[in-house]
């Protein structure tokens, strides 16, 4: 049954990858600082690939405007290295960055 675990691994870290990108996008402020707080979780689940390609962009396009949840991304976008792919990707980490810096 080893293949049955990891297959429903995959799917929880992809559900729960889905419930902090919704949470992000929600009005509750408490939740869009506990989805911020779980990108390591979401990128991980997505793959380098699909962070490159799809979280990146959309941490860059939907960039907030409380200053709690812009910490809580911030933070954890240093921990994404990692995750889209090490430090030959690390730069497709910096739209979101550069972004945070221009945010007040």
């Amino acid at each position: 049954g080893g293949a049955v675990d990891q297959t429903m691994t995959a799917s929880s870290d992809e559900d729960e990858a889905r419930q902090a990108i919704d949470m992000l996008r929600g009005d509750d402020v408490s939740g869009r600082v506990a989805a911020a707080n779980k990108l390591e979780t979401v990128a991980a689940a997505l793959g380098e690939q699909r962070t490159r390609d799809e979280l990146v962009p959309f941490l860059t396009d939907g960039v907030d405007d409380e200053d709690e949840v812009l910490m809580a991304i911030a933070s954890s976008l240093g921990k994404l290295v990692n995750h889209v792919g090490g430090p030959d990707h690390a730069s497709s980490l910096l739209p979101p960055l550069e972004l945070l810096l221009t945010v007040e």
